[in-house]
């Protein structure tokens, strides 16, 4: 099973007609190299297109890990 996973979920918008696309990305096991990378999330309507870029960043464990 790959380790970067994009899972899609289509729902139909009531109030247009339009189709709505959820899309989730899922990483199992992140490693240093994902950190590196900026993760973009694009979304497109009849106004436009509208572009969001993140990054993931590390979290200190907390004391329930140890």
């Amino acid at each position: 099973e790959p380790r970067i996973q994009q899972e899609e979920g289509q729902n139909q918008s009531f109030s247009n007609g339009l189709a709505c696309l959820d899309m989730v990305l899922r990483i199992a096991d992140v490693k240093e190299e994902d950190l590196l990378l900026q993760y973009d999330c694009l979304a497109l309507n009849l106004h436009g297109l509208r572009r969001h870029t993140v990054r993931l960043s590390r979290k200190n464990p907390s004391k329930e890990c140890f």
